[in-house]
Order: C-alpha cells, then structure tokens, then sequence
C-alpha cells in the first residue's frame, strides 16, 4: 500500500523501488490489519492486482445503501439452489456448504421476510440470517483473490 499523492515522475519510481518493492509480499498477507486503519484515515482507495488497476473510488461509495446487498442464509433442509436464485431481487446465489448460502440482491431489497417466511411454509429449518455489509476488506479480498476488474 501506497499513500504518496504528491510525488510523480521519476521520483515516484525511485521511492517505489527503493522502499516499496523491498516490502513486496504475497496477495493479501498482513492486508487485513492495514485495512481497518486505511479505511479510517483515507478517503479514497486504489486497488491494484498484479500491477493492474482492480479497483478506484471513494470510500463512501462503499455504503451499504449503494451496493448490493448480500445476505447469509444457512438451513439444515435448504431447497435446491435454483428455488433460491428465482426469489425476486436476487441476483447472484453462492452454495457455501453444509446449508449455507450467500444471497446477493439488488440495492434496497430486503429478502429476510420472504426467505424466513418461504422456511417456516416449507420446512427448510432456517438457523442463519445475517445480511453482510460490504466493507473495504471485503472488496480488497474479493478484487485481489478473485477475477474481476472494477473502476
């Protein structure tokens, strides 16, 4: 991590060589300690995977109310996946294991009624219903793990 604005040129490559690639360690090792503190002190953020931009913005557009939305769901008797990815706003279900399941869906929808209501009608024994809020760990570790850019 980076927090130099106002160098450029050759004097941003000299400071990069000399005290940044020295400290270069594996994707995300020590990251979720900083993370906390750069998300308190900065206002903006800058992602880069394998020297390539994965991410860029405002740490305010990090709002939950902007985003969408995740929700953890776990049951002992979960209904096949394709019932939970044809629950109106859901866009996007991942299968965590042992009756687990990430529900994403679309900002401002609120799926907790239906989903509990949809368990208790067809006996999925429901146990886990937590909404995730999006934070900046999540998306460093999201962008710099998985596969996709943003900007």
């Amino acid at each position: 991590m980076l927090f130099v604005q106002s160098i450029g040129g050759p004097a941003a490559a000299k400071v990069v060589r000399r005290n940044v690639h020295p400290l270069k360690k594996p994707a995300g090792s020590e990251a979720r300690s900083l993370l906390a503190e750069v998300q308190t002190t900065c206002s903006h953020v800058l992602i880069l995977r394998a020297g390539r931009q994965v991410y860029s913005g405002a740490l305010a557009d990090l709002d939950p109310g902007q985003q969408p939305g995740r929700l953890l769901v776990g049951m002992n008797a979960p209904p096949p996946v394709t019932v939970l990815e044809r629950l109106p706003r859901v866009t996007q279900v991942d299968e965590l294991g042992e009756g687990r399941f990430r529900l994403h869906h679309s900002p401002g929808a609120l799926p907790q009624r239906l989903v509990v209501e949809l368990a208790y009608d067809c006996g999925w024994d429901l146990w886990e219903l937590t909404p995730e809020q999006l934070s900046l760990e999540q998306v460093f570790f999201d962008l710099t793990v998985g596969q996709e850019t943003v900007e």
